[in-house]
């Protein structure tokens, strides 16, 4: 495994500080808690290096109060980083987008242990554009199609489509064979919420906020290859509901139970890949349709 050393982002992260039961806690209890795989004594370190940063420019002390809404930002630092062996495939890109595909196993913003190894950097070092920004996220394990904005004028025209449900997604993934396997489609439709505990979100019960359509498109054996058309886009959402018809995806180290943390496999990724990503241009009028080329292993 090759790594870089003394790694630090291009780009600020920003965090904004949601509302809390403990009214009394720092900034820093707050940054414990929520990324307990980071942990204090690196996020204690940041602060007194001064690389925490208020909304005024100002910094972050080890005693500055939790004040719910501040949205504070800080640049990822990592003393040793894994590089991550497998190239970007550019799609399409003018004026206002690009289209990529994201290999497995790269963020795509800094995340965690990895923080000059994303998708966004190496978007910043190949295009030369340091205001460009990621229009959605997919997980660091899954691969395909990402839409990025290259100018901020009209970003927020991009914004509106994903916000308005006007881009159409489709993924694919390889996972076990569900519990009733004589059916073909199932319309998921149920509560995600965020859990305390990693990695994070978890189906709940109360009013719907997640919807996701999954058809089987083949079969061998225990495996089945899944269509997968999500309208709504919470976190870990495909996993969460291929749970719900009794299958997972393979080589998913979350879901339906969380595996040891270990190293990375490379030779065996996550089996989802984000296939399509469709819609119609709001500046050019233009019908985009951007796939992904990346094989599964079925």
């Amino acid at each position: 495994m090759k790594y870089f050393e003394n790694s630090r982002s291009l780009k600020p992260s920003f965090i904004t500080l949601p509302e809390q039961k403990n009214r009394n806690t720092t900034i820093l209890d707050y940054l414990k808690l929520r990324f307990p795989h980071i942990g204090r004594d690196v996020w204690s370190a940041r602060i007194n290096n001064g690389l925490v940063f208020l909304p005024d420019g100002g910094t972050v002390t080890l005693r500055t109060p939790y004040r719910t809404g501040l949205r504070i930002s800080y640049f990822r630092e990592s003393p040793k980083e894994i590089r991550v062996p497998f190239r970007v495939r550019f799609l399409f890109h003018n004026d206002h987008i690009a289209a990529v595909c994201k290999p497995h196993f790269l963020p795509v913003q800094p995340a965690g242990p990895f923080v000059r190894e994303c998708l966004l950097n190496r978007m910043i070092k190949s295009l030369g554009n340091k205001d460009l920004t990621p229009l959605h996220r997919i997980d660091r394990e899954t691969a395909g199609v990402v839409l990025f904005s290259l100018n901020r004028k009209t970003r927020d025209i991009y914004h509106r489509l994903f916000r308005s449900g006007k881009i159409r997604k489709i993924y694919e993934a390889i996972g076990t064979r569900p519990k009733n396997d004589n059916l073909t489609r199932w319309l998921i439709e149920n509560r995600i919420v965020e859990s305390e505990q990693w990695p994070g979100m978890i189906n709940s019960s109360g009013p719907v906020n997640a919807k996701t359509l999954i058809e089987k498109t083949d079969q061998r054996g225990d495996l089945v290859k899944f269509r997968i058309e999500p309208f709504t886009g919470k976190g870990h959402q495909i996993r969460l509901h291929l749970q719900l018809i009794g299958s997972g995806i393979l080589n998913d180290r979350y879901h339906p139970e969380l595996q040891p943390r270990q190293y990375d496999n490379f030779q065996n990724p996550l089996q989802l890949v984000a296939r399509e990503l469709e819609f119609d241009d709001p500046i050019t009028g233009s019908r985009f349709k951007f796939t992904s080329a990346r094989k599964l292993l079925f």
